[in-house]
């Protein structure tokens, strides 16, 4: 991310896979440690519920990327 100088970034993770739920969650709170980062957007979802994934791939481009 520094290569590109990025400041925000969207997680996303399936909620409902135990080991997705903690790699996702410790990730979220790892970047939240970092003060070089803004606050992580994280998106938790349970892919037995999605059909179509563009919402929240919008959702979450709208939250990462972005340049300080």
């Amino acid at each position: 991310m520094s290569t590109y100088n990025w400041r925000h970034v969207s997680i996303l993770y399936d909620f409902t896979d135990v080991f997705f739920d903690i790699a996702g969650s410790n990730l979220v709170n790892d970047f939240k440690r970092n003060p070089a980062l803004s606050r992580p957007y994280d998106i938790p979802f349970n892919p037995q519920k999605i059909i179509d994934y563009a919402g929240i791939l919008t959702e979450a481009s709208a939250h990462a990327r972005g340049k300080l």
